[in-house]
């Protein structure tokens, strides 16, 4: 996976959870190097992938003290809109009020499947967590892009102005992340299972169903081969 991100020209990735690293939590990082954070879903890397980031899955803690990567895992399933902010917010928490000398602000994912908050109470939940973190004053919502470029260069919450990159990088995010949203539909697409794929992106729709070899969606068939 890491050879076929790398080689599409990507960024960066999100997809290895941590459980050693919960507390402080673990900062993205390149994979120039060998990697401290511990391998929960073999195989891991073994390889240098020069200028490619590792955003890691900090795991969250269930209500019954088991760990899980994605908030939609967690056990007992959250019913109401309560359970759902008091998850949340326990798990923050975990970061935000670190006050030993293993502090640090380490950026805080969120990881949840839409199906989890299709429902309405966890829906609400979730709404009334992200409105309580408005309320913090060094607490910033950001994507992980923007949060990796933050990690490139941190500052401290006093010295971020608005000519600083950092500042950019905490701000550059539109309220409900998407300028103009493009509903995409694409027939015949040739992957597996072929049939209709449907997508909602922020920019127009590409000329193909974005694919291995061609994750940007705009290369002709004659191109595809060649790459």
């Amino acid at each position: 996976m890491y050879e076929a991100l790398s080689a599409s020209s990507l960024q960066w990735e999100s997809s290895m959870p941590t459980i050693a690293h919960r507390k402080p939590g673990l900062f993205p990082y390149t994979n120039d190097f060998a990697s401290i954070q511990d391998c929960q879903i073999a195989p891991c890397r073994n390889h240098s992938f020069p200028g490619f980031w590792t955003f890691p899955m900090i795991a969250a803690m269930g209500g019954n003290g088991f760990s899980c990567s994605m908030m939609d895992t967690c056990i007992p399933t959250p019913v109401t809109a309560q359970d759902t902010f008091d998850l949340l917010k326990v798990n923050f928490d975990d970061h935000y009020n670190t006050q030993d000398e293993r502090a640090n602000r380490a950026p805080f994912g969120i990881f949840i499947h839409y199906a989890w908050i299709a429902d309405e109470q966890r829906r609400q939940g979730l709404e009334d967590f992200l409105d309580y973190l408005g309320t913090l004053p060094d607490v910033y919502m950001t994507t992980v892009s923007n949060a990796i470029e933050w990690s490139k260069n941190p500052v401290l919450h006093k010295d971020i102005t608005p000519s600083s990159p950092s500042y950019l990088a905490v701000r550059n995010v539109l309220p409900d992340g998407c300028a103009v949203k493009n509903s995409c539909r694409y027939e015949d697409v040739d992957v597996p299972n072929g049939g209709e794929r449907y997508m909602t992106i922020c920019v127009p729709c590409p000329p193909k169903y974005p694919w291995l070899n061609n994750h940007l969606g705009n290369l002709t068939l004659i191109e595809e081969y060649q790459y």
